[in-house]
């Protein structure tokens, strides 16, 4: 039995039911369409890529732009400097771009990199 047979016997059984749509059911879907909801970006490597908007509208409201996120380590330095307070020799030192679990480790502290340096803040000393 495929989705349409079962949900024509539910419909004639009176049962509340409709189908669950797999994502390109959805981007297809008119009904969708007609509300805007279907937007796109460029993304790198890839090309165009197809993506849902919000699904709710408020009158007087516009809604977000679908945005491309990020790629994989596009934020990483200015994370590290800006939220942890860390130089760009820091982020060198530590290897940022390929092991984020050292930042975390009490032996990068130990390393030249004293907690007291953020003690100001915290919870940028991790602990």
């Amino acid at each position: 039995m495929n989705r349409a047979d079962l949900l024509k016997i539910l419909d004639e059984a009176d049962v509340p039911a409709g189908p669950v749509n797999d994502v390109a059911e959805i981007l297809s879907d008119p009904h969708v369409r007609a509300r805007g909801l279907v937007s796109s970006f460029d993304y790198p490597g890839v090309g165009e890529f197809k993506a849902l908007g919000l699904p709710y509208k408020f009158l007087g409201w516009d809604n977000p732009a679908v945005g491309r996120p990020p790629a994989l380590g596009e934020h990483t330095e200015s994370v590290l400097a800006e939220l942890l307070g860390l130089s760009k020799d820091e982020i060198s030192a530590c290897g940022a771009a390929t092991s984020y679990e050292r930042l975390f480790d009490d032996s990068f502290f130990r390393g030249g990199r004293d907690r007291q340096h953020h003690a100001d803040r915290p919870e940028a000393a991790m602990r």
